[in-house]
């Protein structure tokens, strides 16, 4: 049944029953309590509503029932009343009766005689005990009021002291005739100037933490001992005169702690506040800048409150609520509330006040420009050796310091900004020194063997790296710029109200401070700001934790659930759908990297100043990861240059011009030999097939990272890299790091295939640090200056964005090393008799060798791709097995093509042989290779239907323009062999257009 409806049937006395015998307690018993119990904790809105009128009926039931019983019993109680007031009459009459036989009695005494004599001497020694009394109670006055005075003196009520020091003085003026005051009054003369020497260690105690209750104190005793120019003339050196001899105590209070100055603390006598600051060890560094940073805090808090209690006083009608910082009680100490501000201040009063206000006004400029000297000398101290998290803790205390003293003050820290700055500049280039180090230790030290990892790992997955996005995500979600931290302090003050208020300072004048003051003190923004700091100090210890407004910890902490936010589009390979079956390769080393390149984004993010700075060194570090890998696993294991790149490689100044594309051009894969090279193809050329870009791209990193080689910058002098010119020209130095030496894995026997398993989990793993820069992009490019993002896309465009390209030059290059001797076969095929005259059924003699040495290079595959334990992913997976295939079988088909080209006459019948042999090598492919078309097969059969070509020099030029895969020299090896008929000149002219043809090509 509805609870309303079951309650409105029950009568009055049921609910009279249903009322729990507790609440007819007296004394002692709370109802509320009592009912609130009773609740469940997880009770509805609908229970509380029925409970609530299930209360109301009780207590309409009981207000019923005792009206009806008050009325019922009026009319007895009116009788009661009655009789009441008869008794009252009787008894006041019987008062009066029992007053007048006491006074009759009185007056019978009264009127009693005694002799005169009596009456006489008694008088007279009542006059002399009354003079002796006065006299006591006089020094009893004085000893209590000196007593009084000195009371309110240690409790610093200074007005109270005055005022009582003023009446004892009176007092002792009055007994001057008896020889025991004299002392007191000495005293007294003495306590008048304690009380002076007093008002000024509170007027310095104040100024440091500012109490309302003091001040107002001080500020009456002044006025009480016409002491008003020594007010005005102390706070200058309060506030501003004090800071640097404070801070000196502050900074040799924690020097002290060093053992090399603990054994000779007389050094610190003399030593100069910069040298002492220097003489700062790391572990109290951080502690010391925050003792600093606290203490100048306060001074700006107090300074605050000061000026707002005056603007207060001065201004009543526009006072704050409640919420000012000048209205905290402190009645935790005993101290009585201040009365509230009215409109009670005299002409004295007014300018007074009007005269303090003007003083601190004009000391505020001061004040943080000697705060900004003292904690630039500070941080300058910081060495670039601190733990990274001391020096995010040290940026962040001073970062928040600069925005209040910039807040307090509305003028710029530049100074001190520049030495933030040099000091960030001076960390990372150690920072970014030891992890290249580092990055050389773990590439050196790697046993490349296969991180267990889940199958869908990314590199969100990666804590350090994922924190970084998620703070993407927030930027995107708020709108809010990178950083604040080293940006101008007009950057930060988004608040509409506080930028009006800062905007309304125009003028520096004694008149133009003053309006620009009380714009300030009333700024609600800067009132709720210096209210928080009143309460809690954001530099102050609380145990081992620094309560700060953020800090790197803070950062850390954040949760992953907003990473689904992040709108970065993911870095894909080509093969990423059959990620999901065999997962990601990658070591620990590559998961490192991407550690590190989170915390170069943050690093980003905190040191604003010197974002591009950072983003130049994160991807230092990213290219000596791709290059050590490159030069680890993507030399050619037959040359006897592997693992540098040089002679052999195909870096030379002339292979710079080969490639498709110009500048920024998307690189697009090649079949057959590079566009301009005549030669053909050589095992020792793994570049041959690679685009001009990524060519480059190798070129610029063995430049950087090895030290024997200097690229020439314009305007730097000879032996100096392009490195350390950056760092000439106010960038960070970039150490120069060598590049690093493979020691765990062998990869130049054969009878590992070249160490394999080693080869392909490298080559595969700067696909996921590739992927890795891919999905900060978006982020960096909100934190680098927008001046810098074309050349941090340049660095996508030129770099990242040729991963796969280089991944597919590294296969190539194994294959190259896996596949057949390709110089026996090419002169196999070259010296076959081709001018034959009746075709033959069966194939070429060189076909079989061929397919029997890629039936050795499919068993191998699949011997090194069984997974090193049971349950364990392949060793070699599917896509990568897909990828060395696809090289083999274009490594097969160049083959073919370049033996074809050297063929010196051939007739239709051998044409038609050339064709059998190619559908004979493709069908042994599709029995031995898993990919589907088996590819490049177009590749050869398009150059044999060439020799069909008509022999006009039209349809042979249109051919070469239509197929620029293959070489200017077997074009003309084409035409010298199929159309040999054709006129002289004929002949040449169809030459030079083959090489019109080639060099537009190249272009």
């Amino acid at each position: 049944m509805d609870p309303d409806a079951q309650g409105s049937q029950m009568t009055d006395e049921d609910v009279l029953a249903s009322i729990p015998p507790e609440m007819y307690k007296d004394e002692g018993f709370d109802v509320l309590t009592f009912i609130f119990g009773k609740l469940p904790a997880d009770i509805s809105a609908d229970e509380i509503n029925n409970e609530l009128q299930t209360h109301e009926r009780m207590l309409d039931v009981v207000s019923g029932k005792l009206s009806g019983l008050i009325m019922n019993s009026y009319g007895a109680f009116v009788e009661g009343m009655s009789q009441v007031h008869d008794i009252d009459v009787d008894l006041q009459q019987s008062t009066v009766m029992c007053k007048e036989g006491r006074r009759h009695l009185a007056n019978l005494q009264t009127n009693l005689t005694h002799q005169g004599i009596t009456i006489l001497a008694k008088y007279q020694r009542r006059q002399a005990y009354t003079s002796i009394l006065d006299e006591l109670q006089l020094i009893k006055r004085v000893q209590n009021t000196e007593q009084a005075m000195r009371r309110l003196l240690a409790e610093g009520d200074y007005p109270q002291a005055i005022t009582l020091c003023v009446e004892c003085q009176g007092l002792i003026q009055q007994a001057k005739h008896l020889q025991c005051v004299h002392t007191i009054g000495t005293g007294i003369a003495e306590a008048m100037r304690m009380i002076g020497d007093r008002m000024d260690r509170s007027l310095q105690d104040v100024c440091n933490t500012f109490n309302e209750h003091v001040w107002a104190r001080v500020l009456m005793g002044h006025r009480q001992l016409g002491r008003e120019n020594r007010l005005l003339e102390r706070l200058l050196p309060c506030f501003v005169d004090n800071i640097e001899p404070h801070t000196k105590k502050i900074v040799k209070s924690h020097v002290i702690l060093s053992e090399a100055i603990a054994r000779a603390p007389e050094q610190l006598k003399t030593m100069r506040f910069k040298d002492m600051c220097g003489s700062l060890e790391d572990e109290n560094f951080l502690d010391c800048l925050l003792a600093v940073l606290e203490y100048l805090t306060d001074l700006m808090v107090s300074h605050y409150c000061m000026a707002r209690w005056l603007y207060d006083r001065l201004h009543p009608s526009s006072s704050s609520s409640p919420s000012s910082p000048t209205t905290t009680s402190s009645s935790a100490e005993g101290e009585q509330q201040e009365p509230s501000p009215s409109n009670s201040l005299d002409e004295a009063d007014t300018n007074l006040y009007n005269e303090l206000y003007g003083r601190l006004t004009r000391i505020k400029k001061g004040m943080w420009k000697n705060m900004e000297q003292q904690v630039a000398m500070v941080v300058a101290a910081c060495k670039g050796t601190c733990k990274l998290e001391d020096f995010m803790r040290m940026l962040d205390a001073v970062d928040q310091f600069i925005h209040i003293g910039e807040s307090f003050s509305r003028s710029e820290a530049f100074g001190l900004r520049a030495s933030l700055k040099q000091q960030s500049k001076v960390f990372f280039e150690q920072y970014h020194k030891s992890r290249m180090e580092d990055l050389r230790t773990m590439l050196e030290h790697d046993m490349w063997q296969r991180c267990p990892i889940p199958l869908k790992f990314d590199p969100l997955d990666v804590k350090e790296f994922a924190v970084t996005m998620a703070l993407a995500a927030t930027l995107a979600d708020s709108g809010a710029s990178a950083s604040l931290l080293l940006s101008p302090a007009s950057a930060r003050k988004s608040d509409d109200t506080k930028e009006k208020s800062l905007d309304a300072a125009s003028s520096s004048s004694s008149s133009g401070d003053l309006k620009e003051e009380e714009g300030s003190v009333r700024d609600p923004a800067l009132v709720t700001m210096f209210s928080g700091l009143r309460a809690q100090n954001p530099f102050a210890r609380i145990g081992e934790k620094r309560a700060m407004g953020r800090n790197l910890s803070s950062t850390l902490s954040m949760s992953s659930a907003g990473l689904g936010n992040v709108d970065a589009q993911p870095y894909t390979s080509s093969s990423s759908d059959h990620q999901g079956e065999e997962g990601r390769m990658i070591t620990s080393t590559t998961i490192n990297v991407v550690r590190f390149l989170g915390k170069y984004m943050q690093l980003m993010h905190t040191l604003s100043a010197i974002a591009y700075d950072i983003f130049s060194a994160m991807t230092q570090l990213f290219e000596f990861y791709v290059y050590g890998v490159y030069v680890f696993f993507g030399s050619n294991p037959l040359s006897s240059s592997s693992g540098v790149i040089g002679g052999g490689m195909g870096l030379g100044s002339g292979s710079m011009s080969g490639g498709p594309g110009g500048q920024g051009s998307k690189p697009t894969p090649q079949i057959g030999p590079a566009q301009g090279d005549t030669s053909g193809p050589s095992p020792d050329d793994p570049l041959n097939n690679a685009s001009g870009e990524l060519k480059k791209m190798l070129t610029r990193m063995k430049s950087k990272f090895n030290p024997t080689l200097l690229i020439a910058v314009p305007g730097t002098p000879p032996n100096v890299s392009s490195l350390q010119a950056l760092s000439q020209n106010g960038g960070i130095n970039t150490p120069n790091v060598k590049v690093p030496a493979l020691h765990s894995v062998e990869v130049g026997a054969r009878a590992n295939l070249y160490g394999i398993r080693a080869r392909v989990l490298g080559i595969e793993s700067i696909l996921f640090a590739a992927e890795a820069m891919h999905e900060a992009q978006p982020l960096v490019q909100t934190l680098i200056p927008p001046a810098r993002i074309d050349q941090a896309g340049r660095f996508y465009l030129e770099t990242v964005s040729l991963i796969k390209e280089l991944r597919t030059v590294c296969y190539r290059t194994l294959a190259h090393a896996l596949a057949v001797p390709i110089d026996a076969f090419i002169n196999q095929i070259a010296t076959a008799k081709w001018d034959i005259k009746q075709i033959d059924l069966d194939h070429s003699p060189y076909v079989d060798p061929l397919i029997k040495e890629v039936q050795s290079i499919s068993k191998r595959l699949d011997d090194f791709s069984m997974p090193p334990n049971p349950g364990d992913p392949p060793a070699i997976p599917a896509r990568v097995k897909a990828v060395l295939w696809e090289t083999v079988v274009q490594h097969v088909m160049e083959c073919l093509v370049e033996g074809y080209s050297r063929v010196k006459k051939c007739t239709p019948e051998g044409r038609a042989v050339m064709s059998l042999d190619v559908k004979v090598v493709q069908s042994a492919l599709e029995k031995l290779s898993p990919i589907r078309p088996i590819p490049f097969v177009q590749y050869a059969d398009a150059y044999i239907k060439a020799f069909y070509l008509p022999p006009n020099e039209a349809d042979i030029a249109s051919w070469a323009r239509d197929h620029p895969a293959y070489s200017l020299r077997q074009v003309q090896n084409l035409v010298a062999c199929a159309f040999g008929g054709m006129k002289k000149g004929q002949r040449e002219s169809l030459l030079k257009q083959l090489e019109e043809i080639d060099r537009n090509k190249r272009r």
